[in-house]
């Protein structure tokens, strides 16, 4: 599941962005920076996250490890689209990845990456 919708659904399940904020011991602006895609979120943090969300922890890992490959590197470009196709292959939400996306991407384009 993308960051934004699993921010969305931890921040439902927590009572709003600010208990979720607390939950994570962050606060609230580093949280709405991470659904915007303008602070990197780690990896511990999007373990969290996820399991707060009632979702699979290691999709997250997987999700985070590809959010930070750098697509201007051959090498990681190839790493996130592996990365992608095995989440898609394993898809939780039927929202399909799109390689070409980034963070800061999906924040501004509200789009699932």
């Amino acid at each position: 599941m993308p960051l934004i919708d699993t921010i969305e659904k931890a921040a439902a399940i927590a009572g709003s962005q600010t208990k979720l904020a607390e939950l994570l011991g962050e606060s609230r602006p580093h949280v709405s920076n991470w659904k915007a895609g303008t602070r990197v979120c780690t990896i511990d943090k999007r373990i969290k996250l996820a399991q707060i969300a009632g979702l699979d922890p290691t999709m997250a890992v997987l999700e985070g490890l590809a959010d930070q490959l750098d697509e201007n590197d051959e090498w990681q470009a190839k790493a996130k689209e592996t990365l992608n196709a095995i989440l898609n292959a394993f898809p939780e939400t039927g929202i399909e990845r799109n390689e070409s996306q980034n963070p800061k991407q999906e924040g501004q384009q509200g789009v699932a990456q």
